[in-house]
């Protein structure tokens, strides 16, 4: 409701106006009173994801990100990390250097 539309269309941290592209709230857990949330953001500042939601009243008890650009988090544990194939850091320079 109005909290999606807030994250949407921009809210203050640290000073400056930051929004999301997509808020989708993917499951209420009406017992544990809480909400499964997924946004999609393009700036990645420190921490924006956590401090988006606490401006808007709603605590982070547990923050999962999932994919960055295309490279997703398919099969790594907590943690864990890969090498980036040389196909895949052509494909991130291309996305830089587009702008």
């Amino acid at each position: 409701g109005d909290t999606v539309k807030k994250l949407e269309s921009g809210v203050v941290i640290d000073n400056i106006k930051v929004s999301s592209s997509r808020v989708k709230i993917k499951k209420v857990d009406k017992e544990k009173e809480g909400s499964f949330i997924e946004i999609t953001i393009h700036e990645g500042k420190n921490h924006q994801v956590k401090k988006m939601l606490e401006a808007v009243g709603l605590p982070v008890i547990k923050l999962t990100r999932e994919r960055i650009a295309f490279l997703t988090v398919d099969k790594l544990k907590s943690g864990e990390y890969r090498k980036l194939n040389p196909k895949e850091v052509h494909q991130l320079y291309a996305l830089v250097t587009k702008k």
